[in-house]
């Protein structure tokens, strides 16, 4: 019997149907809502985002398209530990000017250098650099390097300033012929006498570690004496510059990570450094400190001073930081007077500053009022981000030519024809393209002492050692993030002359070992002092009989052979070192002001 219809009950539905009806109207009210609230966000964030693009003033410059959207694109890059190169290939590919972030362009434009990082303090660091304070009884505090208001920084500059210029760091010669003295030593124990190979690169570390509480404390920290990072303070100080570099693509993700008043997520503390520090403050204030004498002044004792002739500025609590890029090997101290008579070690570790810059991201500035006028007549709005990369100005073929990609210490010296005042104008036009420690009001405030440490270690090492690489075609790995790190100089010979550095693995967060992977990179070689590639044969040729004249006490062997197939061959004395692991990099004593402070 068919059934009764709508219209058959007056046109009112049966019971189940009603309920079948108003469950499907639910759900489909139920699933509007739902699409809603995923759908709305999605959609205002979209047209927020596309709006920002399509009217940014930045828009105009060229550059990957997903950098114009967010800063996300930023991060990847600095994840990958391949921000240097990669950023190299965008300028080759774009121009000088490429935007690399919504608000920001890495400019490749070495005449802009005294604009950018001048000295009238009206272009001031980006929020990238706030990543790297610290929390002090419950509240951020900002040190040298990440305060960024100009009057505050030049506040606490003020008391230490003067202890970092040429004459206060040359009085620290004997601590540090002290502790080079020992690192020959130790290096002779371990691995030259009983012919073992060591992992030199790692040394170079620890014995910058050392030679640093050397200078500040008048005592070591203990890393070449226990032969190892102890402590983990290398791991975590590799762990803290990497979250710099990271958080600084998006500044206000440190408040959520560690600056998290509730459950703080970053890098570690570096505590027993914080404990040597505050162990040595308290014995010299108390007379109590058996290292320090008074003829030899450490970084700590100015510090004491500082607080007679600036104590409104010097404060107990904090702890001044000096970012010093001093991880080189060295062994019989060379008197630093000496060492800089050297016309042709100045063009090499000039050009090591050029090829190998201890820095590899853009250092950013805020485009003050008035903007920025570009070379092209467009101008930068203020309020929008700019900077340059020591790494890619150092690679400008306008500037450095076509060889700018090959390691050529030549290139610094009197050309053939080239008068004095010529040259001299040459050198200071070329000098705006190392960025090495930054620039103006902000450079580096420790690279005085960086540099007197190269220029003491470096014939110090080229005249008492052989360095060629063990394996040719072994591939080694580096990590460029705010650092440019390597990792992987084994030392290990067969001969009692030589010292063979191999370069295999990786560098910082970025290894695949107990100190983390980045990617192979065959062309780029040698230790960061020397850039040690094919073309450092003829640089450690030269410099070898340079040396020599310099210092004839030094026996030599006269050997100087040639493996063409190798990235190293040093072969600059008679003494042996078989061990190694690790190199790294690091003006002139120029402009008095902060890496990048």
């Amino acid at each position: 019997m068919a059934s009764a219809s709508p219209a058959a009950n007056g046109g009112i539905p049966p019971a189940e149907g009603f309920t079948l009806d108003l469950t499907t109207l639910l759900a489909g009210v139920w699933g509007n809502k739902l699409s809603a609230l995923v759908l709305g966000p999605s959609v205002a964030v979209f047209l927020w985002f596309f709006v920002a693009y399509q009217t940014s003033p930045l828009k105009k410059y060229p550059g990957p398209f997903l950098a114009g959207w967010t800063n996300l694109w930023r991060v990847w890059q600095v994840i990958s530990g391949e921000y240097a190169p990669r950023m190299k290939k965008l300028h080759e590919k774009y121009g000088p000017i490429v935007r690399i972030g919504p608000n920001l362009l890495d400019l490749d434009i070495p005449e802009l250098y005294r604009v950018i990082y001048g000295t009238d303090g009206k272009w001031i660091k980006s929020d990238f650099y706030k990543n790297s304070s610290s929390i002090i009884d419950g509240k951020i505090t900002y040190h040298m390097f990440s305060e960024v208001d100009p009057t505050l920084h030049a506040l606490i500059k003020r008391p230490v300033v003067r202890h970092y210029s040429v004459p206060a760091v040359l009085v620290m010669e004997p601590l540090m012929d002290t502790i080079i003295k020992e690192f020959i030593d130790t290096l002779q124990k371990r691995y030259v006498e009983p012919k073992k190979t060591c992992e030199f690169g790692e040394w170079l570390s620890y014995y910058a570690w050392d030679f640093m509480g050397m200078v500040t404390f008048s005592t070591k920290f203990g890393y070449m004496e226990k032969g190892t990072d102890f402590d983990g303070t290398l791991a975590i100080a590799d762990k803290s510059i990497d979250y710099l570099a990271l958080c600084g693509q998006m500044p206000w993700t440190d408040y959520i990570l560690d600056k998290n008043p509730i459950y703080p997520i970053g890098p570690p503390n570096i505590g027993n450094v914080t404990r040597i520090a505050v162990q040595n403050l308290t014995a010299r204030l108390k007379g109590e400190d058996k290292n320090f004498t008074e003829g030899n002044p450490d970084f700590l004792q100015y510090f004491i001073e500082s607080k007679s002739t600036h104590p409104e500025l010097v404060n107990d609590g904090s702890r001044l930081q000096r970012d010093v890029r001093a991880n080189f090997a060295a062994f019989e101290p060379a008197a630093h007077s000496k060492a800089r008579a050297l016309p042709y070690l100045e063009a090499v570790v000039k050009e090591t500053l050029r090829y190998h810059p201890a820095v590899s991201m853009i250092m950013e500035r805020i485009v003050p009022e008035g903007g920025l006028t570009l070379p092209d007549g467009s101008v930068v709005p203020a309020g929008q981000m700019v900077g340059m990369n020591p790494y890619i100005v150092g690679r400008n073929k306008e500037v450095f030519g076509e060889d700018a990609e090959e390691f050529n210490p030549d290139r610094w010296l009197r050309r053939e024809g080239e008068g004095e005042e010529e040259h001299k104008e040459r050198m200071a036009r070329w000098g705006q393209s190392l960025l090495a420690f930054g620039g103006g009001y902000r450079i580096c405030l420790g690279r005085n002492l960086s540099m007197m440490e190269v220029y003491k270690v470096v014939p110090t090492l080229l005249a008492s050692f052989d360095i060629e690489l063990e394996d040719p075609n072994e591939v080694w790995w580096t990590c460029s993030r705010w650092f440019y790190r390597t990792k992987g100089v084994i030392s290990c010979g067969t001969s009692s002359t030589h010292m063979k550095m191999q370069l295999v693995s990786s560098g910082g967060s970025c290894m695949t070992s107990s100190r983390t992977g980045a990617r192979p990179l065959k062309k780029w070689s040698g230790l960061h002092i020397l850039d040690i590639n094919h073309k450092l044969v003829k640089v450690c040729q030269d410099m070898t009989s340079r040396l020599r004249q310099i210092y004839p006490k030094v026996e030599t062997c006269g050997k100087s052979s040639v493996n063409y197939a190798s990235k190293v061959t040093v072969h600059c004395g008679c003494r042996d070192l078989r061990g190694g692991k690790r190199k790294r990099p690091d003006d002139d004593y120029g402009d008095d002001e902060d890496d990048e402070e």
